[in-house]
Protein backbone atom coordinates (compact mmCIF):
# COMPACT_ATOMS: atom_id res chain seq x y z
CA UNK A 1 0.00 0.00 0.00
CA UNK A 2 2.57 2.53 1.18
CA UNK A 3 4.83 1.52 -2.35
CA UNK A 4 1.55 2.52 -4.11
CA UNK A 5 1.14 5.91 -2.59
CA UNK A 6 4.51 6.88 -3.33
CA UNK A 7 4.07 5.53 -6.68
CA UNK A 8 1.01 7.77 -7.28
CA UNK A 9 2.36 10.69 -5.21
CA UNK A 10 5.52 10.78 -7.79
CA UNK A 11 3.19 10.57 -10.94
CA UNK A 12 1.44 13.59 -9.83
CA UNK A 13 4.99 15.28 -9.23
CA UNK A 14 5.89 14.69 -12.48
CA UNK A 15 2.70 15.96 -13.96
CA UNK A 16 2.52 19.05 -12.06
CA UNK A 17 6.63 19.54 -13.48
CA UNK A 18 5.52 19.32 -16.87
CA UNK A 19 2.27 21.78 -16.36
CA UNK A 20 5.25 24.32 -14.50
CA UNK A 21 7.31 23.81 -17.43
CA UNK A 22 4.87 24.17 -19.95
CA UNK A 23 3.15 27.20 -18.79
CA UNK A 24 6.87 28.91 -18.23
CA UNK A 25 7.22 28.35 -22.04
CA UNK A 26 3.88 29.95 -22.90
CA UNK A 27 4.95 32.93 -20.71
CA UNK A 28 8.49 33.16 -21.97
CA UNK A 29 6.32 33.02 -25.39
CA UNK A 30 4.55 36.19 -24.31
CA UNK A 31 7.22 38.06 -23.21
CA UNK A 32 8.88 37.32 -25.85
CA UNK A 33 6.03 38.55 -28.87
CA UNK A 34 5.06 41.73 -25.64
CA UNK A 35 8.85 43.08 -26.63
CA UNK A 36 9.50 45.53 -28.88
CA UNK A 37 11.26 44.17 -31.93
CA UNK A 38 12.85 46.77 -34.26
CA UNK A 39 11.69 47.25 -37.93
CA UNK A 40 13.84 49.75 -40.07
CA UNK A 41 10.96 50.02 -42.43
CA UNK A 42 8.65 51.69 -40.22
CA UNK A 43 9.41 55.63 -40.18
CA UNK A 44 7.15 59.12 -39.00
CA UNK A 45 8.05 62.09 -41.52
CA UNK A 46 7.94 65.68 -39.66
CA UNK A 47 5.53 67.52 -41.76
CA UNK A 48 5.03 71.00 -39.27
CA UNK A 49 6.16 71.56 -35.75
CA UNK A 50 4.14 74.21 -33.25
CA UNK A 51 4.61 75.48 -30.11
CA UNK A 52 1.92 73.31 -28.77
CA UNK A 53 1.79 70.59 -31.52
CA UNK A 54 3.26 68.77 -34.34
CA UNK A 55 1.78 66.75 -37.28
CA UNK A 56 3.44 63.79 -38.99
CA UNK A 57 2.59 61.26 -41.83
CA UNK A 58 3.42 57.49 -41.38
CA UNK A 59 5.71 56.98 -44.48
CA UNK A 60 6.34 53.53 -44.92
CA UNK A 61 5.20 50.24 -42.81
CA UNK A 62 2.04 50.37 -41.08
CA UNK A 63 1.75 51.37 -37.60
CA UNK A 64 -1.04 52.00 -34.99
CA UNK A 65 0.14 53.82 -32.27
CA UNK A 66 3.26 55.95 -31.20
CA UNK A 67 5.33 56.89 -27.95
CA UNK A 68 6.21 60.47 -27.25
CA UNK A 69 8.88 61.27 -24.43
CA UNK A 70 11.41 64.14 -23.68
CA UNK A 71 13.54 61.05 -22.69
CA UNK A 72 15.03 59.10 -25.57
CA UNK A 73 16.70 56.83 -23.82
CA UNK A 74 13.23 56.23 -21.65
CA UNK A 75 11.72 55.24 -24.92
CA UNK A 76 14.08 53.35 -26.70
CA UNK A 77 14.36 50.81 -23.53
CA UNK A 78 10.10 50.62 -23.08
CA UNK A 79 8.02 48.22 -24.07
CA UNK A 80 4.55 48.40 -24.71
CA UNK A 81 2.82 50.74 -22.11
CA UNK A 82 5.63 52.28 -21.04
CA UNK A 83 5.20 56.18 -21.15
CA UNK A 84 3.24 58.02 -22.94
CA UNK A 85 1.76 55.80 -25.38
CA UNK A 86 -1.25 57.06 -27.99
CA UNK A 87 -3.23 54.76 -30.45
CA UNK A 88 -3.31 56.06 -33.75
CA UNK A 89 -6.69 58.28 -34.21
CA UNK A 90 -6.77 57.22 -38.13
CA UNK A 91 -7.85 60.78 -40.34
CA UNK A 92 -9.06 59.25 -43.86
CA UNK A 93 -7.87 61.79 -46.45
CA UNK A 94 -11.00 61.18 -49.19
CA UNK A 95 -13.54 60.86 -46.45
CA UNK A 96 -15.96 63.82 -46.83
CA UNK A 97 -17.56 62.70 -43.51
CA UNK A 98 -14.20 62.30 -41.15
CA UNK A 99 -16.04 61.33 -37.50
CA UNK A 100 -12.56 59.65 -36.74
CA UNK A 101 -10.36 62.08 -35.91
CA UNK A 102 -9.83 62.67 -32.63
CA UNK A 103 -9.55 66.78 -33.75
CA UNK A 104 -11.46 67.98 -36.46
CA UNK A 105 -8.93 68.90 -39.10
CA UNK A 106 -9.79 68.03 -42.52
CA UNK A 107 -7.36 70.43 -44.52
CA UNK A 108 -4.59 69.70 -41.96
CA UNK A 109 -4.01 66.22 -44.21
CA UNK A 110 -1.94 64.59 -41.34
CA UNK A 111 -1.83 60.99 -40.22
CA UNK A 112 -0.90 61.82 -36.71
CA UNK A 113 -1.40 64.92 -35.17
CA UNK A 114 0.17 65.37 -31.21
CA UNK A 115 -1.37 68.36 -29.51
CA UNK A 116 -1.13 69.58 -25.90
CA UNK A 117 2.83 69.26 -26.23
CA UNK A 118 5.17 72.16 -24.60
CA UNK A 119 6.78 75.09 -26.11
CA UNK A 120 10.76 75.01 -26.66
CA UNK A 121 10.90 71.67 -25.97
CA UNK A 122 12.17 68.50 -27.34
CA UNK A 123 10.53 65.48 -27.82
CA UNK A 124 11.69 62.10 -29.12
CA UNK A 125 8.45 59.85 -31.06
CA UNK A 126 8.32 56.60 -31.88
CA UNK A 127 5.89 54.40 -34.00
CA UNK A 128 4.81 51.16 -33.21
CA UNK A 129 2.72 48.14 -34.12
CA UNK A 130 0.62 46.58 -31.44
CA UNK A 131 -1.55 44.15 -33.40
CA UNK A 132 -4.88 42.58 -31.48
CA UNK A 133 -3.67 39.04 -30.43
CA UNK A 134 -6.85 38.69 -28.13
CA UNK A 135 -5.17 36.98 -25.72
CA UNK A 136 -2.93 34.37 -27.31
CA UNK A 137 0.98 35.10 -29.03
CA UNK A 138 0.56 35.32 -32.65
CA UNK A 139 2.31 38.13 -33.82
CA UNK A 140 5.09 40.45 -32.67
CA UNK A 141 4.82 43.68 -31.66
CA UNK A 142 6.78 46.01 -33.43
CA UNK A 143 8.35 49.82 -32.91
CA UNK A 144 10.11 51.66 -35.97
CA UNK A 145 12.79 54.61 -35.94
CA UNK A 146 12.84 57.56 -32.99
CA UNK A 147 12.50 61.15 -34.71
CA UNK A 148 13.29 64.32 -32.58
CA UNK A 149 11.28 67.29 -32.86
CA UNK A 150 11.65 70.84 -31.31
CA UNK A 151 8.39 72.96 -30.48
CA UNK A 152 9.69 76.83 -31.13
CA UNK A 153 9.09 78.96 -28.49
CA UNK A 154 5.70 80.59 -27.73
CA UNK A 155 7.60 84.48 -28.04
CA UNK A 156 8.04 83.62 -31.86
CA UNK A 157 4.38 83.78 -31.84
CA UNK A 158 3.27 86.66 -30.14
CA UNK A 159 5.09 89.21 -32.25
CA UNK A 160 2.50 92.18 -32.69
CA UNK A 161 4.45 93.74 -35.76
CA UNK A 162 5.24 90.86 -38.28
CA UNK A 163 8.24 91.73 -40.47
CA UNK A 164 8.44 89.04 -43.18
CA UNK A 165 10.56 91.08 -45.58
CA UNK A 166 7.49 91.95 -47.92
CA UNK A 167 6.33 95.40 -48.81
CA UNK A 168 4.99 96.04 -45.89
CA UNK A 169 4.36 94.18 -41.78
CA UNK A 170 2.26 92.21 -40.98
CA UNK A 171 0.25 92.53 -37.28
CA UNK A 172 0.74 89.18 -35.85
CA UNK A 173 -3.27 88.66 -34.77
CA UNK A 174 -6.41 89.80 -36.22
CA UNK A 175 -8.23 93.36 -35.06
CA UNK A 176 -9.65 92.62 -31.81
CA UNK A 177 -7.59 89.45 -30.83
CA UNK A 178 -4.78 89.32 -28.85
CA UNK A 179 -3.09 86.33 -29.98
CA UNK A 180 -2.91 84.49 -33.43
CA UNK A 181 -5.14 81.70 -32.72
CA UNK A 182 -8.09 84.12 -31.91
CA UNK A 183 -10.26 85.15 -35.01
CA UNK A 184 -11.31 88.59 -33.81
CA UNK A 185 -14.49 90.49 -34.37
CA UNK A 186 -16.35 90.13 -37.35
CA UNK A 187 -16.82 93.52 -38.96
CA UNK A 188 -18.76 94.71 -42.78
CA UNK A 189 -16.54 96.14 -45.53
CA UNK A 190 -16.50 99.63 -44.54
CA UNK A 191 -17.36 99.53 -40.80
CA UNK A 192 -15.17 100.46 -38.13
CA UNK A 193 -17.06 98.84 -35.28
CA UNK A 194 -17.38 95.04 -34.89
CA UNK A 195 -20.88 93.18 -36.46
CA UNK A 196 -23.85 92.05 -34.19
CA UNK A 197 -26.58 89.93 -35.86
CA UNK A 198 -29.83 89.46 -33.65
CA UNK A 199 -31.12 85.82 -34.03
CA UNK A 200 -34.97 86.89 -32.68
CA UNK A 201 -35.45 90.07 -34.73
CA UNK A 202 -33.21 89.55 -37.41
CA UNK A 203 -31.61 92.64 -37.49
CA UNK A 204 -27.97 94.03 -37.37
CA UNK A 205 -25.39 96.19 -35.93
CA UNK A 206 -24.18 98.71 -37.35
CA UNK A 207 -25.69 99.57 -40.51
CA UNK A 208 -23.44 99.51 -43.57
CA UNK A 209 -22.24 102.74 -44.39
CA UNK A 210 -22.73 104.17 -48.40
CA UNK A 211 -19.04 104.17 -49.31
CA UNK A 212 -18.04 105.57 -53.37
CA UNK A 213 -14.69 104.05 -52.73
CA UNK A 214 -13.09 101.58 -54.43
CA UNK A 215 -10.12 101.82 -52.25
CA UNK A 216 -10.60 102.51 -47.76
CA UNK A 217 -7.61 101.84 -46.68
CA UNK A 218 -6.33 104.55 -44.38
CA UNK A 219 -9.85 105.90 -44.73
CA UNK A 220 -12.20 107.02 -41.96
CA UNK A 221 -13.98 103.89 -43.64
CA UNK A 222 -11.03 101.72 -42.00
CA UNK A 223 -11.53 99.68 -39.21
CA UNK A 224 -8.08 98.80 -38.12
CA UNK A 225 -6.94 102.75 -38.82
CA UNK A 226 -9.49 103.88 -36.94
CA UNK A 227 -8.96 101.46 -34.01
CA UNK A 228 -5.12 101.10 -34.08
CA UNK A 229 -3.62 104.34 -35.41
CA UNK A 230 -2.24 105.60 -38.40
CA UNK A 231 0.22 103.39 -39.06
CA UNK A 232 -1.94 100.72 -39.53
CA UNK A 233 -4.41 99.88 -42.26
CA UNK A 234 -6.36 97.18 -43.82
CA UNK A 235 -4.02 95.49 -46.53
CA UNK A 236 -4.59 95.74 -50.23
CA UNK A 237 -4.99 93.46 -53.30
CA UNK A 238 -0.87 93.91 -53.98
CA UNK A 239 -0.34 93.22 -50.60
CA UNK A 240 -1.89 89.79 -50.29
CA UNK A 241 -2.21 88.69 -53.77
CA UNK A 242 1.49 90.06 -55.33
CA UNK A 243 3.14 90.13 -51.94
CA UNK A 244 2.20 87.54 -49.05
CA UNK A 245 0.55 84.99 -51.74
CA UNK A 246 3.57 84.91 -53.95
CA UNK A 247 6.24 85.16 -51.74
CA UNK A 248 5.24 83.28 -48.40
CA UNK A 249 4.61 79.35 -48.68
CA UNK A 250 1.42 78.18 -46.97
CA UNK A 251 1.11 75.37 -44.71
CA UNK A 252 -2.31 74.10 -42.98
CA UNK A 253 -1.90 73.64 -39.16
CA UNK A 254 -3.57 72.80 -36.28
CA UNK A 255 -2.95 73.90 -32.47
CA UNK A 256 -4.68 74.83 -29.51
CA UNK A 257 -7.88 73.57 -30.80
CA UNK A 258 -7.41 76.14 -33.72
CA UNK A 259 -6.83 75.46 -37.23
CA UNK A 260 -4.03 78.00 -38.70
CA UNK A 261 -2.83 78.72 -42.06
CA UNK A 262 0.98 78.99 -41.59
CA UNK A 263 2.71 81.57 -44.37
CA UNK A 264 6.29 80.91 -43.99
CA UNK A 265 7.90 83.96 -45.82
CA UNK A 266 10.35 82.51 -48.44
CA UNK A 267 12.37 86.18 -48.18
CA UNK A 268 13.63 85.41 -44.39
CA UNK A 269 11.88 82.34 -43.04
CA UNK A 270 8.98 84.41 -40.59
CA UNK A 271 5.99 83.28 -40.34
CA UNK A 272 2.61 84.39 -40.25
CA UNK A 273 -0.98 82.59 -38.54
CA UNK A 274 -3.94 83.73 -39.82
CA UNK A 275 -6.95 81.70 -37.65
CA UNK A 276 -10.07 79.79 -39.53
CA UNK A 277 -12.60 81.92 -38.80
CA UNK A 278 -15.40 81.09 -41.42
CA UNK A 279 -17.84 84.11 -42.05
CA UNK A 280 -21.24 85.47 -40.86
CA UNK A 281 -22.62 85.98 -44.44
CA UNK A 282 -25.21 88.64 -44.27
CA UNK A 283 -27.49 88.58 -47.23
CA UNK A 284 -29.46 91.92 -48.84
CA UNK A 285 -33.31 91.63 -49.82
CA UNK A 286 -34.38 95.31 -51.92
CA UNK A 287 -37.96 95.26 -50.83
CA UNK A 288 -38.29 98.27 -53.58
CA UNK A 289 -38.16 102.24 -53.14
CA UNK A 290 -35.00 101.83 -51.54
CA UNK A 291 -35.58 99.76 -48.68
CA UNK A 292 -33.34 97.62 -48.13
CA UNK A 293 -33.34 94.40 -45.81
CA UNK A 294 -30.41 92.80 -44.46
CA UNK A 295 -30.09 89.33 -43.02
CA UNK A 296 -27.82 86.61 -41.80
CA UNK A 297 -26.39 83.40 -40.00
CA UNK A 298 -23.98 83.88 -37.60
CA UNK A 299 -22.08 80.82 -39.32
CA UNK A 300 -22.47 79.17 -43.11
CA UNK A 301 -24.41 75.78 -43.08
CA UNK A 302 -20.95 74.47 -44.90
CA UNK A 303 -18.90 73.04 -41.48
CA UNK A 304 -15.33 72.44 -44.19
CA UNK A 305 -15.59 76.34 -44.14
CA UNK A 306 -14.95 76.72 -40.65
CA UNK A 307 -11.30 75.45 -41.65
CA UNK A 308 -10.90 78.81 -43.72
CA UNK A 309 -9.71 81.84 -42.71
CA UNK A 310 -10.73 85.31 -44.32
CA UNK A 311 -10.16 88.73 -43.98
CA UNK A 312 -10.95 92.14 -45.38
CA UNK A 313 -8.91 93.72 -48.76
CA UNK A 314 -9.16 97.41 -47.92
CA UNK A 315 -9.73 97.84 -51.93
CA UNK A 316 -10.70 96.71 -55.73
CA UNK A 317 -13.74 95.28 -55.82
CA UNK A 318 -16.67 96.35 -58.73
CA UNK A 319 -19.15 99.33 -58.88
CA UNK A 320 -22.03 97.08 -56.96
CA UNK A 321 -22.04 95.20 -53.89
CA UNK A 322 -18.79 92.81 -54.48
CA UNK A 323 -15.35 93.59 -52.41
CA UNK A 324 -11.66 91.12 -52.78
CA UNK A 325 -10.91 89.25 -49.07
CA UNK A 326 -8.67 86.55 -48.53
CA UNK A 327 -9.88 82.99 -48.49
CA UNK A 328 -7.59 80.31 -47.20
CA UNK A 329 -4.42 80.93 -49.51
CA UNK A 330 -6.51 82.40 -52.18
CA UNK A 331 -7.98 85.59 -53.24
CA UNK A 332 -12.06 85.56 -53.64
CA UNK A 333 -14.66 87.95 -54.39
CA UNK A 334 -17.51 87.83 -51.96
CA UNK A 335 -20.27 90.74 -50.87
CA UNK A 336 -19.03 93.77 -48.75
CA UNK A 337 -22.15 93.32 -46.72
CA UNK A 338 -20.61 89.91 -45.23
CA UNK A 339 -18.92 90.09 -41.91
CA UNK A 340 -15.32 89.50 -42.08
CA UNK A 341 -12.19 89.35 -39.66
CA UNK A 342 -9.46 92.10 -40.21
CA UNK A 343 -5.78 91.22 -40.10
CA UNK A 344 -4.25 94.53 -40.58
CA UNK A 345 -0.88 95.96 -41.91
CA UNK A 346 1.67 98.36 -40.61
CA UNK A 347 3.78 100.87 -42.33
CA UNK A 348 5.74 103.40 -40.07
CA UNK A 349 4.70 106.65 -41.86
CA UNK A 350 7.65 109.11 -39.10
Amino acid sequence: MKILKLAEMALFTITLCMGVISCEKEEDEYVKLGRLQYNSDMKLETKWVAPFSVGLDIASSYCTDYAISTDRDFLEQSQFGDGDWNVIRWYDRESENDTYMGVACKLCKRDIIIDELSPNTTYYIMPCYTPDNQGKPTEQWQKGEIIEITTPSEEEWTEEIVDLGLNVKWRGWNLDANDPFSTGNFYIWGNTKPTTYNHSNLTYYPEPPTINLENICGTQYDAATVNLGENWRLPTYKDVHDELLNKAACTIIYTKNTILYDFKSKINGKHLYIPASAYIPYLVKDYGSGNLTIYGEEHIENESEYDIPYFWIGDFGDAGSNRHCLKGNKVAIVKKYWGLPIRPVYEDKR
